[in-house]
C-alpha cells in the first residue's frame, strides 16, 4: 500500500512539473531563428537551413529526430519541410544537416517562420 502511494504521488509530481518520465526524456528542443518571406508581389522559394546542434548539459551529444514548421505570421501562404535530414543524423558530420523548405505566398500575404527541432541526445 505504501509503495502504490509513494509511485502514485511521484508520477503525480513530475508530470505537473513538466518532468518527462519515460523514453521521451531524453529529447531535447532548439529552434531556427525566423525566417520571413514579405515580398509585395509575392513570391515563391526554397530555404536551406543548416541545423547547428545545441548546447547540452555535461557536454553530451544530440542527433537529429524530427523537425516542425511553427508559424508566427501566416497570411496567404504556407511553406512545408520537402527535405530533411536522416533520422539521427549529427550536426558534427562532414555533410552536416540541413533542412530543405519550400515557401510560397500570394501578393498580399506573407510568411514569417521558425523550424523546431527535436534531438535526441548520445554518448559521444
Amino acid at each position: 500500500m505504501f509503495k502504490k502511494w509513494v509511485v502514485t504521488i511521484t508520477l503525480s509530481l513530475s508530470l505537473l512539473s513538466g518532468v518527462a518520465i519515460g523514453a521521451d526524456s531524453d529529447e531535447l528542443i532548439s529552434y531556427t531563428k525566423n525566417i520571413a518571406h514579405n515580398h509585395g508581389g509575392g513570391g515563391k522559394g526554397m530555404d536551406t537551413i543548416p541545423l547547428l546542434m545545441p548546447e547540452t548539459k555535461n557536454h553530451q551529444c544530440a542527433v537529429f529526430n524530427s523537425a516542425k514548421i511553427e508559424y508566427s505570421m501566416r497570411r496567404y501562404g504556407n511553406a512545408r519541410i520537402t527535405t530533411q535530414p536522416l533520422l539521427r543524423c549529427d550536426p558534427r558530420g562532414k555533410e552536416g544537416c540541413a533542412l530543405g523548405i519550400s515557401w510560397r505566398h500570394a501578393p498580399a500575404g506573407g510568411l514569417d517562420y521558425r523550424i523546431k527541432v527535436g534531438w535526441v541526445l548520445q554518448r559521444c
